[in-house]
């Protein structure tokens, strides 16, 4: 299938279904409700059989979904599934997803400053300094001002 009709299905779906599948699910809504029941019913019979044959091959089937890359550090595979997921969730839910992200994000500054810190160049900086280096001028400026307020 092309990218464009696939956009809205996940890495799964677009390993089990075929074009025909789609174009049959796109036209049960406008066909009787007694031919809807059974067209839904054998879409999904096909898409568990397709399921079922993937498994049944030698090979690792379901390796072709495999989104694993030997370079992602270890917080990369949760965060490449949690964007992943939150394509397909309610406002709601992208906000709770982007919390839990915003936390990846935070940790993985958080372990280069770790990092930083012990490069053996015997330096020290503070976190403060260190997170300083991430700010944009108006951040560092509203920072500057409440620090001053609170010394």
């Amino acid at each position: 299938m092309s990218d464009e009709t696939n956009s809205n299905m996940t890495t799964f779906d677009s390993v089990i279904q075929t074009k025909q599948l789609q174009i049959i699910k796109a036209a049960i809504p406008y066909i009787q409700t007694t031919e809807q029941k059974f067209l839904s019913i054998y879409v999904k019979y096909l898409e568990l059989n397709q399921t079922i044959n993937l498994f049944n091959k030698k090979e690792d089937a379901l390796k072709m979904c495999s989104v694993d890359s030997e370079s992602d550090s270890p917080n990369e595979k949760p965060i490449r599934m949690l964007n992943d997921i939150r394509n397909y969730c309610s406002d709601t839910e992208k906000e709770t997803i982007d919390m839990i992200l915003n936390f990846f994000n935070a940790f993985e500054i958080y372990n280069s400053y770790l990092k930083k810190q012990g490069d053996g160049t015997g330096k020290s900086e503070s976190p403060l300094s260190f997170f300083k280096n991430f700010m944009t001028p108006e951040q560092k400026e509203v920072f500057e001002t409440y620090k001053t307020q609170f010394t």
